[in-house]
This record gives structure tokens, C-alpha cells and sequence, in this order.
């Protein structure tokens, strides 16, 4: 099954509605799984591939929220107008602040490479920790990927 934008106007070829199977679509986000950040990074990649416009954008986004995220979502009486603002409030709420990542169990400064993981996940899985701290120092990040590298 796919899904497929609003037919556009015939003189708007250059903005053709682009058609995307289902299994691109993010999932449903429930306010903790999946994380709110990487939920978030998806589902915003998903809507530039869709090149909705943001009257439609803003109509899409409650469809993917369950639980405490539509809770969060049917009882905000902000009026809503721009995806922009909706989704710095959504960061606001459900995304950690720099004190929770800071406090994170498994952060840059404590993650270690499982013994079966392959050293290019563990280069990944590293480089992802490290964009949620600014201003880690790219010499720093590879003293301490090397250090916990397993032998």
C-alpha cells in the first residue's frame, strides 16, 4: 500500500506529489518509544520527502502520536500555525535538555564497545552520543573511542 500527496495542480510540476510506501512512514510515537529524538529526525526527513505543504504538515503530525504524546498534543491550546513552533514545543517536552544528557546513563564519556559489536557500529553509536554534547572536542572524542575499544 502506498501514500501518496494530494494531486498538485497541473501547472505545479516542479512540486509533483511524491508517492512513498508505508513502511518509510515513522512510526507512532507514544511520548517515550520510540526515542523522541530520533522520532522526531524521522518524521521530519518523512515530511521533506512527502513536500507537503504546512497547512498539510501540521494535519499529518497528530496522526503519528498515541498515548501520552496525543495527551500532551489534545490538551496544548496554543493555536497552531506553524510546524516550526509545534515542533520546538515538542522538543521542548518530550526531548531531554543538556542537564538529562549530561546525567544520561549510557553517555560519550561512559559507552564502551559491546563485546560483539562491530567496531564501525561502535564508531556510529559514538559519533551519535557526541552531537548531543556541544562542543566536544574531535581530538577528545577519539582519544576516548580508542580507549574503549575492546581489545
Amino acid at each position: 500500500m502506498y501514500i501518496s500527496a494530494p494531486d498538485p495542480p497541473a501547472s505545479a510540476s516542479a512540486a509533483a506529489a511524491r508517492v512513498i510506501p508505508d513502511i518509510c512512514a515513522p512510526q507512532v510515537f507514544g511520548g517515550v518509544h520510540p526515542d523522541p529524538e530520533t522520532w522526531l529526525a524521522h518524521f521530519k526527513r518523512y515530511l521533506a520527502c512527502r513536500q507537503l505543504s504546512e497547512e498539510d504538515q501540521l494535519a499529518f503530525f497528530p496522526l503519528f502520536l498515541k498515548k501520552a504524546a496525543i495527551d500532551w498534543y489534545d490538551t496544548q491550546t496554543t493555536q497552531r500555525t506553524s510546524m516550526e513552533e509545534l515542533l520546538k514545543e515538542f522538543t521542548q517536552f518530550f526531548c531531554p535538555t543538556d542537564l538529562n544528557r549530561v546525567m544520561d546513563r549510557e553517555t560519550v564519556f561512559t559507552r564502551v564497545q559491546e563485546r560483539t559489536e562491530k567496531v564501525r557500529d561502535y564508531f556510529s553509536a559514538m559519533q551519535k552520543l557526541a552531537k548531543r554534547i556541544p562542543g566536544v572536542d574531535e581530538d577528545l572524542l577519539k582519544g576516548i573511542i580508542i580507549r574503549c575499544l575492546q581489545p
